[in-house]
């Protein structure tokens, strides 16, 4: 059987700054999206407590938009 060669190409890092978040619920939340151009989002990890977070909407589709899928986020 003849070799296949491998090609591993290497993760983009991208950052991303986050502020934490103290609004809970569907309306505080909403409220957030509709007048403050921000976008919430919530960091778990293994054994430690959910980090509530909010970024900027615009700068969060641009990353995504420039490839972000196939990136990893720094934070």
């Amino acid at each position: 059987m003849p070799a296949v060669p491998l090609k591993l190409h290497e993760r983009a890092q991208v950052p991303l700054k986050i502020a934490s978040r103290q609004e809970q619920g569907k309306g505080p939340v909403g409220q957030l999206r509709r007048s403050g151009g921000q976008v919430p989002g919530v960091l778990y990890g293994h054994k430690q407590a959910p980090y509530a977070f909010k970024t900027d909407a615009h700068e969060f589709e641009q990353i995504l938009s420039k490839g972000g899928q196939n990136s990893t986020i720094t934070v």
